[in-house]
Protein backbone atom coordinates (compact mmCIF):
# COMPACT_ATOMS: atom_id res chain seq x y z
CA UNK A 1 0.00 0.00 0.00
CA UNK A 2 1.26 3.26 -0.95
CA UNK A 3 1.93 6.09 1.58
CA UNK A 4 -1.26 8.07 -0.53
CA UNK A 5 -3.32 5.13 -0.20
CA UNK A 6 -2.81 4.89 3.43
CA UNK A 7 -3.28 8.75 4.10
CA UNK A 8 -6.68 7.85 2.61
CA UNK A 9 -7.71 4.90 4.29
CA UNK A 10 -6.94 6.68 7.34
CA UNK A 11 -8.63 9.87 6.94
CA UNK A 12 -11.77 7.61 5.72
CA UNK A 13 -11.59 5.54 9.29
CA UNK A 14 -11.26 8.81 11.10
CA UNK A 15 -14.60 9.80 9.35
CA UNK A 16 -16.43 6.96 9.56
CA UNK A 17 -15.39 6.65 13.58
CA UNK A 18 -16.68 10.42 14.07
CA UNK A 19 -20.31 9.70 12.03
CA UNK A 20 -20.37 6.43 14.33
CA UNK A 21 -19.62 8.31 17.26
CA UNK A 22 -22.45 11.01 16.21
CA UNK A 23 -24.60 8.32 15.67
CA UNK A 24 -23.98 7.46 19.45
CA UNK A 25 -24.66 10.75 20.74
CA UNK A 26 -27.51 10.79 18.83
CA UNK A 27 -29.03 8.03 20.29
CA UNK A 28 -27.96 8.34 24.19
CA UNK A 29 -29.16 11.84 24.01
CA UNK A 30 -32.68 10.39 22.75
CA UNK A 31 -32.44 7.55 25.72
CA UNK A 32 -32.20 5.21 23.66
CA UNK A 33 -28.88 2.40 23.12
CA UNK A 34 -27.68 2.29 19.76
CA UNK A 35 -28.91 -0.96 18.98
CA UNK A 36 -32.64 -0.33 19.84
CA UNK A 37 -31.95 3.13 17.42
CA UNK A 38 -30.96 0.92 14.83
CA UNK A 39 -33.48 -1.54 15.28
CA UNK A 40 -35.98 1.23 15.41
CA UNK A 41 -35.05 2.92 12.48
CA UNK A 42 -35.15 -0.06 10.05
CA UNK A 43 -38.39 -0.94 11.15
CA UNK A 44 -39.24 2.81 10.55
CA UNK A 45 -37.01 3.17 7.19
CA UNK A 46 -38.01 0.13 5.76
CA UNK A 47 -41.59 0.13 6.68
CA UNK A 48 -41.60 -4.05 7.24
CA UNK A 49 -41.44 -6.53 9.91
CA UNK A 50 -37.70 -7.73 10.30
CA UNK A 51 -36.57 -10.97 11.96
CA UNK A 52 -34.15 -10.62 13.80
CA UNK A 53 -31.50 -12.46 12.03
CA UNK A 54 -32.59 -9.98 9.32
CA UNK A 55 -31.43 -7.61 11.61
CA UNK A 56 -27.88 -9.10 12.34
CA UNK A 57 -27.15 -9.56 8.68
CA UNK A 58 -28.14 -6.07 7.87
CA UNK A 59 -26.19 -3.97 10.46
CA UNK A 60 -23.18 -6.78 11.28
CA UNK A 61 -24.72 -6.50 15.63
CA UNK A 62 -23.93 -9.28 17.51
CA UNK A 63 -26.73 -11.57 18.15
CA UNK A 64 -26.51 -11.01 21.68
CA UNK A 65 -26.65 -7.51 21.21
CA UNK A 66 -30.14 -7.83 19.03
CA UNK A 67 -31.21 -10.37 21.36
CA UNK A 68 -31.18 -8.03 24.53
CA UNK A 69 -32.86 -4.99 22.90
CA UNK A 70 -35.63 -6.83 21.00
CA UNK A 71 -36.19 -8.40 24.71
CA UNK A 72 -36.04 -4.88 26.20
CA UNK A 73 -37.92 -2.96 23.28
CA UNK A 74 -40.81 -5.84 23.99
CA UNK A 75 -40.56 -5.80 27.44
CA UNK A 76 -41.34 -2.37 27.59
CA UNK A 77 -44.19 -2.34 24.69
CA UNK A 78 -42.28 -0.89 22.24
CA UNK A 79 -42.84 -4.08 19.60
CA UNK A 80 -44.18 -7.52 19.32
CA UNK A 81 -42.86 -10.84 17.60
CA UNK A 82 -44.84 -12.76 15.34
CA UNK A 83 -45.41 -16.36 15.21
CA UNK A 84 -42.19 -18.45 14.34
CA UNK A 85 -42.17 -19.06 10.76
CA UNK A 86 -38.80 -20.39 9.40
CA UNK A 87 -37.70 -20.15 12.84
CA UNK A 88 -37.39 -16.39 12.79
CA UNK A 89 -40.19 -14.44 14.10
CA UNK A 90 -40.70 -11.20 12.50
CA UNK A 91 -41.08 -8.00 15.14
CA UNK A 92 -43.39 -5.11 14.30
CA UNK A 93 -44.04 -1.88 16.15
CA UNK A 94 -46.35 -1.74 18.47
CA UNK A 95 -48.91 1.79 19.25
CA UNK A 96 -46.40 2.68 21.74
CA UNK A 97 -43.36 1.65 19.16
CA UNK A 98 -44.91 3.74 16.47
CA UNK A 99 -45.21 6.62 19.16
CA UNK A 100 -41.46 6.31 20.52
CA UNK A 101 -40.58 6.10 16.42
CA UNK A 102 -42.52 9.52 15.89
CA UNK A 103 -41.15 11.16 18.80
CA UNK A 104 -37.72 10.13 18.56
CA UNK A 105 -36.87 8.21 15.25
CA UNK A 106 -38.41 10.26 12.94
CA UNK A 107 -37.04 13.65 13.49
CA UNK A 108 -33.62 12.40 13.70
CA UNK A 109 -34.12 10.84 10.20
CA UNK A 110 -35.41 14.16 8.93
CA UNK A 111 -32.65 16.37 10.35
CA UNK A 112 -30.03 13.52 8.31
CA UNK A 113 -32.74 13.79 4.97
CA UNK A 114 -31.85 18.18 5.94
CA UNK A 115 -28.07 17.01 5.37
CA UNK A 116 -28.50 14.90 1.76
CA UNK A 117 -30.86 18.80 0.98
CA UNK A 118 -28.14 20.63 1.62
CA UNK A 119 -26.26 18.76 -1.08
CA UNK A 120 -26.69 19.24 -5.05
CA UNK A 121 -27.79 15.84 -6.95
CA UNK A 122 -24.83 15.32 -8.46
CA UNK A 123 -23.17 15.38 -5.11
CA UNK A 124 -25.82 13.01 -3.43
CA UNK A 125 -25.23 10.60 -6.47
CA UNK A 126 -21.47 10.91 -6.32
CA UNK A 127 -21.74 10.47 -2.55
CA UNK A 128 -23.93 7.67 -2.80
CA UNK A 129 -22.40 5.83 -5.74
CA UNK A 130 -18.68 5.69 -4.24
CA UNK A 131 -20.73 4.05 -0.77
CA UNK A 132 -21.67 1.63 -2.77
CA UNK A 133 -18.86 0.87 -4.70
CA UNK A 134 -17.12 0.55 -1.41
CA UNK A 135 -19.75 -1.21 0.01
CA UNK A 136 -19.65 -4.18 -2.57
CA UNK A 137 -15.83 -4.28 -2.73
CA UNK A 138 -15.52 -4.44 0.95
CA UNK A 139 -17.82 -7.51 0.75
CA UNK A 140 -16.26 -8.89 -1.74
CA UNK A 141 -12.92 -8.86 0.11
CA UNK A 142 -14.40 -10.39 2.93
CA UNK A 143 -15.66 -13.07 1.01
CA UNK A 144 -12.20 -14.15 0.14
CA UNK A 145 -10.88 -14.14 3.66
CA UNK A 146 -9.91 -17.59 4.92
CA UNK A 147 -12.02 -18.44 7.90
CA UNK A 148 -10.13 -19.25 10.59
CA UNK A 149 -12.56 -18.83 13.50
CA UNK A 150 -11.80 -21.80 16.57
Amino acid sequence: MTQNDNSALQRFNRIWDRVNAAFHKASGRMGLADSELTILYMLCDYQRPFSQCEIIQLTGLSKQTVNSSVRRMEKAGWLVLGERSNCHRKMTLTEKGHEIVREKVLPFMDLEAGIFDQWTEEERETFLGLMERYETALNEIAEQIENTRR
